[in-house]
């Protein structure tokens, strides 16, 4: 839904920025065409702003070669016509330009020394220079522009995850475009500074000084402030409604603005409600104890997709141990299973709370597995080899915590020492599970293991680098060959800790799941045909989800198997996992619901699954 099928709020929109745009041209055209009429200061100030043209028109050619690079990309907004919502958000973002470009031009010419004037120029060209960067490398690599939750993401890692990423996935081809345009537009705008001096030089033509005009030229300043601020904002909060069409229909410096600061509120929102995810009201809490004195563990993969495992399919036998498993019908292999992101955050965050895909309200606001398992009794345990902490605000870290027991083996983000990642493999986890509750409590143990997070080779010691290049069934012929080699490797070293774990609980009455928070691109995104990386796209959220059931529980509960068999063919987003274990391990909420439980004969499997991520969607 775009703002194009709503033509009121469409109009009210334009009108409202044309209303201000009248307001904004009465006083600093006259300045310059009329400056007897408004009796101009100086002619000193008349020549800085006629000089300083280069500044705006440097700035609106760059955003406008950004759009022509955008565009193709935002094709959701369309609405009833493709041609019509380009047009809209064309004209949309290059009216915003327009603005900026114009505020910085009078800001640049107010200081009559020279210095200053080049400091401002330097500090205006460079925000928008590297902004340009960033939106373009966004926009070749992920096809979304700069928003809150970008910066959510950033805030979310560490410098060692941010080394790994920008070694394995960022590369400079995207960044060759940007740097043509930026060079393009700055001759096009010195050039026509040059040709104007040389035409002022020739007339030599002397404008009379004029007075009074002071408190009409900061009324202009106040005017273009107003413009800048009111109505994006007003934008900013009708827009909410339409998803994406805010960050389409501004300008960078828009985006800038206001996704910046709504990244420190939702920033705050999150560290001020970590109290009330302890405290929320989950109705009347009842537990049946349907898995008494079981061990319950959940393992959190990190990027597997599930078509680069044996277990599912893939033709090099990366899964012995898992393949076992199955077929001495000790697991259960569901196969259409997708994560609700394509990044680790924002599936988990859904996952690993009652928060469901497309729900208004932040995961913050709903009631965490841990706390839900704390409640209803159990002893909650985190091990994880992923990173303590990170730059801001990390919400697994947060979902953690609130956990009764929480061990971090390796906190690389304390210690700092990048290099020595590698030596701390998955398998570290396993000197640190638990094996009962407190007290007698019955407990469940989480692992939140590293998995094949890039850099691939990075996530499996030497002795189990067992397929090379060669062995790859898709080759490119250049590094890509090897980097599929060394992720092929990770999942074959991931298939040992996961069966390691299984084989530590395999004597008691154990239950043992396992998925992946979410896949990855693997070259095979038509669009990026050499990234690799986390992403928006079908392999980017196709994950395995493998259930284990000891032979002690299998006798135990002989229904249990069928029970949990029976949905393992149907279609499956991962965001409904805390409802379906809840109403599997008998916890009932005023949030759970028996539909959502996807390990019930109830489970309603034509629910839409519907991803809503990083400003894009994906239907599956």
């Amino acid at each position: 839904m775009g703002l194009s099928s709503h033509p009121e709020l469409w109009k009210g929109l334009i009108g409202l920025d044309l209303l201000y745009l009248s307001a904004f041209l009465i006083f600093p055209i006259p300045n310059m065409a009329f400056p007897r009429l408004v009796r101009m200061s100086s002619q000193a100030y008349i020549l800085r702003l006629r000089e300083g043209l280069w500044l705006p028109l440097f700035i609106l050619l760059l955003n406008a070669f950004f759009l022509v690079h955008y565009l193709p990309h935002s094709g959701e907004f369309a609405g009833e016509s493709l041609l019509s919502g380009y047009l809209f958000i064309a004209a949309k973002s290059l009216f915003r330009s327009i603005l900026w470009a114009s505020l910085f031009w009078w800001i640049y010419t107010i200081p009559k020394r020279g210095r200053i004037r080049s400091f401002l120029g330097g500090l205006f060209c460079g925000l928008t220079i590297l902004l340009h960067y960033l939106e373009s490398f966004l926009v070749s690599v992920y096809g979304m522009c700069y928003s809150h939750s970008v910066l959510l993401a950033i805030a979310g890692t560490n410098p060692s995850e941010a080394s790994e990423f920008w070694s394995s996935s960022v590369s400079f081809s995207p960044l060759v475009r940007p740097t043509l345009e930026i060079i393009v537009s700055a001759f096009i705008a010195l050039s026509l500074k040059a040709l104007y001096q040389r035409w002022a030089k020739k007339r030599n033509r002397e404008t009379k000084p004029a007075q009074g005009t002071l408190a009409l030229y900061i009324l202009s300043i106040i005017c273009s402030l107003l413009i800048l601020t009111f109505p994006t904002r007003k934008t900013y909060e009708w827009v909410q409604l339409f998803g994406t069409a805010f960050d389409q229909t501004i300008s960078p410096m828009d985006r800038l603005l206001w996704n910046t600061i709504g990244f420190a509120q939702e920033t705050r929102k999150i560290q001020e409600g970590v109290e009330n995810m302890r405290n929320i009201d989950l109705g009347q809490l009842t537990h049946e104890n349907r898995l008494d004195n079981t061990s319950i563990v959940v393992i959190i993969g990190e990027t597997l997709r599930r078509d680069y495992m044996h277990c599912y399919g893939y033709p090099l036998s990366n899964t012995p141990h898992l393949d076992s498993l199955l077929k001495t019908g000790d697991m259960i292999r569901y196969s259409d299973v997708i994560s609700p992101a394509g990044n680790t955050i924002e599936s988990l965050t859904q996952v690993l709370t009652m928060q469901l895909s497309g729900s208004p309200k932040p995961w913050y606001e709903h009631p965490t597995l841990t706390t839900i398992l704390s409640k209803a009794g159990y002893t909650t345990y985190w091990t994880s080899n992923q990173e303590s902490t990170g730059a801001i605000v990390q919400p697994l870290n947060i979902i953690a915590s609130l956990a009764d027991s929480v061990k971090y083996v390796h906190p690389r983000s304390i210690d700092g020492d990048r290099d020595s990642a590698a030596r701390y493999f998955d398998e570290a986890v396993l000197k640190d599970l638990h094996y009962e509750g407190v007290n007698g409590k019955p407990f469940v143990q989480f692992v939140h293991l590293e998995g094949s997070h890039p850099i691939y080779s990075k996530r499996f010691p030497k002795e189990f680098a067992r397929f090379g290049v060669k062995d790859i069934p898709q080759q490119f012929g250049d590094e890509r060959d090897q980097i599929l080699s060394d992720y092929v490797n990770s999942v074959y070293y991931n298939d040992y800790v996961v069966s390691e774990i299984i084989r530590k609980y395999s004597q008691k009455e154990a239950l043992v799941i396992y998925f992946a928070d979410h896949g990855e691109i693997l070259f095979d995104d038509p669009s990026q045909p050499h990234f690799s990386g986390h992403g928006l796209h079908p392999s980017g959220v196709s994950v395995p989800f493998l259930v284990y059931l000891s032979p002690s529980l299998k006798a135990k509960y002989p229904d249990l198997y069928p029970q949990l068999e029976q949905s393992k063919e149907l279609p499956i987003m991962n965001d409904l996992f805390t409802h379906a274990f809840c109403d599997l391990l008998g916890i009932k909420t005023k949030f759970t619901d028996p539909k959502l439980n996807f390990f019930s004969s109830s489970y309603d499997s034509h629910r839409p699954r519907v991803i809503k991520s990083m400003g894009k969607i994906l239907r599956m």
